[in-house]
């Protein structure tokens, strides 16, 4: 956000935006009350909750309007405090860490996100990937909290925090006040963006469904008959050969399938962490050390004519560039169209049963160097491959058999083409010299 929209949100004037805000006067909340509370004991106890909490927002909202005036004083007070305000807002790990301490105060915890508004969001907008914070999961947590954060909940905040604004100023916590106030505004008025106390809300809440979640985890390996602390001590090979051992007993594969069944928050974690794991597999072969992964010259050479013999019958395609010299977009798509259609074949007629055993212990072996070196993501995305080589589809099916033709008969092309390069070099420059 811009300074000058910092200014115009932190400024905004508190009538100005109530009236905005949909909320009703303070008599026809009051007479609402008072219905709701006629009603109460004749509800059932589904609408009995409903009816609790609309009387608590209703009891919020009038205790909103009865320090309305205290608002507006505590407001006006603040004014002497903007520019370090200002200076505050500047520095945005100052206002993280301010408001990690301050969101975490007795006051805010019943504006907490909980584990049921976690689990509803995530079930709407996908599961975050649990293995780092990349831009993929940001965007997941930030989704999350804005699928959270309707626009009744924005509200209901809005007026928790205007009416926290009085007590705050009184205890001369001045800049605290500043943040209460600012990120007031925020929640009203921007509702599709994120903010630092939205963030804290969300962060609590799931910091409590990820310890759930972990709990569900060792409870299974309890139930198959493990101690967690021994699974945890385990290597990564030994805990794969451990869970392929119990997956092989049809009374344990039932037992664990019963257990997902019986808790499907865990089910839908686990197959969205599966799908992760695969969806990332292909980035393992854009890495610069991932060449252990490709194919041996040997298996890529008797491919080339092929490949060669394609790419001169799509000659006229292919030659056409920008005026930068660069391929068309077309035409990078007809070399990529050459090379992903090779790839199956040679995935089909390379990786018999033996060659993917193999495939599968290289990647294993690749996997104890990520872990070692403490890249817990591209060790998932690992598991992610060894999981779909392991899966029972043929050759020409498996993505990741079709990506590791791919990207060696590319580089293999890639490398002929510098030789053909280097060689006319070489020969125009032989030329030169004995002119």
């Amino acid at each position: 956000m811009r300074h000058d929209e910092r200014e115009q949100h932190a400024s905004l004037d508190t009538t100005e935006l109530e009236a905005g805000s949909g909320t009703t006067t303070p008599a026809r909340v009051m007479q609402t009350r008072d219905l709701a509370r006629q009603l109460l004991p004749q509800a059932s106890p589904d609408q009995q909750q409903e009816i609790h909490r609309l009387l608590t927002e209703m009891d919020e909202a009038i205790e909103f309007e009865g320090k309305r005036g205290q608002i507006e004083v505590a407001s006006q007070a603040l004014e002497a405090h903007r520019a370090e305000f200002e200076a505050l807002l500047k520095d945005w790990q100052a206002v993280a860490d301010r408001s990690h301490a301050l969101f975490a105060e007795e006051p805010f915890v019943p504006m907490w996100f909980t584990v049921e508004d976690i689990q509803r969001a995530f079930e709407a907008v996908g599961y975050p990937q649990r293995f780092q914070l990349d831009e993929r999961t940001a965007k997941t947590m930030a989704d999350a909290i804005l699928h959270v954060a309707d626009k009744e909940r924005r509200q209901r905040d809005y007026v928790r925090l205007m009416s926290l604004v009085p007590d705050y100023v009184s205890a001369g916590r001045f800049m605290d006040a500043w943040l209460i106030r600012y990120c007031a505004f925020l929640t009203l008025d921007a509702p599709k963006k994120s903010n630092p106390f939205l963030a804290e809300m969300f962060m609590r809440g799931f910091g409590e469904w990820a310890e759930q979640a972990d709990a569900q985890q060792e409870s299974i390996v309890r139930e198959m008959g493990f101690d967690p602390a021994q699974t945890r001590q385990m290597s990564i090979d030994e805990l794969e050969e451990w869970i392929k051992t119990q997956m092989a007993d049809p009374a344990k594969k039932a037992q664990m399938e019963a257990y997902l069944k019986a808790h499907p928050t865990l089910r839908d974690q686990m197959e969205s962490d599966v799908r992760e794991m695969e969806r990332g597999a292909g980035l393992l072969l854009e890495r610069e050390d991932s060449e252990v992964l490709y194919l041996a010259p040997e298996e890529v050479e008797p491919w080339v004519p092929n490949a060669l013999e394609r790419v001169r019958a799509s000659k006229k395609k292919l030659m056409k560039v920008t005026k930068d010299g660069e391929p068309t977009p077309a035409a990078a798509r007809a070399a990529a169209d050459i090379l992903v259609s090779l790839s199956h074949e040679m995935a089909r007629a390379i990786f018999a049963s033996e060659r993917v055993n193999q495939l599968v212990e290289v990647l294993k072996a690749y996997r104890r160097k990520l872990l070692a070196a403490s890249e817990k993501q591209a060790a998932a995305y690992t598991q992610g491959a060894i999981m779909m080589l392991e899966r029972e589809t043929g050759p020409a099916e498996n993505p990741f058999l079709s990506m590791i033709c791919f990207v060696s008969l590319r580089a293999m092309m890639k490398t002929l083409s510098e030789q053909a390069e280097a060689r006319a070099g070489s020969g125009t420059e032989s030329n030169e010299a004995s002119q």
